[in-house]
Parts: structure tokens; sequence; C-alpha cells
């Protein structure tokens, strides 16, 4: 399985359009496909503002790639708060967190959260004429309304937890304290 977030966050970036191309060229060079999670409003500026990007995409959806759901605008907080493992290697989240709580409580109400997923849910119909069956949250934020208002919206699975988050860390930051395992989740938890 390949999964490969924060496709369409940088809508007009060539070297990020060039990155997709290589890599669905890869993975299909060894008869694979790739779900790439789609941010619909990166920035707030609507993805389908971006055509360049739209044919990429498209072509890349023809081709076998799932296109997914990655968010609305690509907030790390607009879902919810990441788990606490992000802290390590982006702090300045929580500390955003912290000093706007009742703004995030307010963004974080069900009603709230239904309108965010119901536009991300939108964006994504009218580009790809269906409904995504798969969420994952921009630096895996959730929060308890988010799954109640993508359930509501006929989202039907979210891949917002990471069992060894560190790995991200570690691609972000080239940091070595997080090339080890440093699970946020018992690594057997159905034991």
């Amino acid at each position: 399985i390949f999964t490969c977030d924060d496709l369409g966050n940088h809508l007009h970036h060539e070297t990020a359009l060039g990155w997709f191309a290589a890599t669905t060229g890869l993975l299909e060079g060894r008869g694979m496909r790739g779900t790439f999670f789609w941010v619909p409003k990166p920035g707030g500026k609507k993805a389908t503002e971006a055509p360049r990007l739209l044919r990429e995409v498209l072509d890349a959806k023809k081709r076998g790639h799932d296109l997914q759901l990655h968010g609305l605008t690509h907030h790390c907080l607009e879902f919810g708060v990441p788990q606490p493992s992000i802290r390590r290697y982006a702090p300045k989240l929580f500390e955003q967190h912290e000093k706007e709580q009742e703004r995030w409580a307010a963004e974080h109400t069900l009603e709230a959260q239904r309108r965010a997923v119901g536009e991300a849910v939108g964006i994504y119909r009218e580009v790809f004429g269906e409904r995504p069956l798969v969420f994952r949250a921009p630096c895996l934020g959730m929060g308890v309304n988010a799954y109640r208002a993508l359930g509501e919206a006929g989202v039907r699975y979210s891949s917002s937890r990471a069992v060894n988050p560190a790995a991200t860390g570690l691609v972000l930051t080239r940091r070595p304290e997080f090339e080890g395992w440093q699970p946020d989740y018992d690594g057997n938890p159905f034991e």
C-alpha cells in the first residue's frame, strides 16, 4: 500500500506537480497504484482554480490511482488537535491551539465541522463526480465532532492516526532523534 498526503496543497508549484508525475510514473512502472490524499481548498483557494493540477489528478485517477480527501484548507487544526507525538516536531501548532482555545473550540463544534466537511466533500464531488470514501486530516488533527461530521456526510473511513508518527517527524525535519520507533499507540493493541 502506498499513500501520500498533501496533493494540491501547493496549487501552482511546478516542482510539486513534477513530483506527483514522477511518483505516479514510478508506481506504474512497478505495476502499482497509489492513494493520494488531495486538498480541495488549499490556503482558502479552491483547487478547481488550478487547471493543470486538475488535469494531472484526473489523468492519474483514470490510470487507476486513488484520490481521497485530505482536509479542506490543510490547516493542521481545522478538524481537531493532532495526536501528541506531533508536538515533538511541530510544537507551534499546539502553542497556537493553546493561545486561541476559544477560536478553535468554536471551529470544532459539530455544526462548524459539518460545514467544513460539507464544503470539502462538495468540492471533491465537483471534481471527481463521487463522494470520497476515506479522509485523512492534515497533521493527523482530529476531534470527535470531525468524526461525527464525516460519518454524517457518508465518508466511511478515516486514516487520521499514525502508529509511529515519529516517521513523519523524520521526513519533515531529518532530525536523528526521530529515527527510532516512537509509537503513540501500542504496536499490538488487540493482544
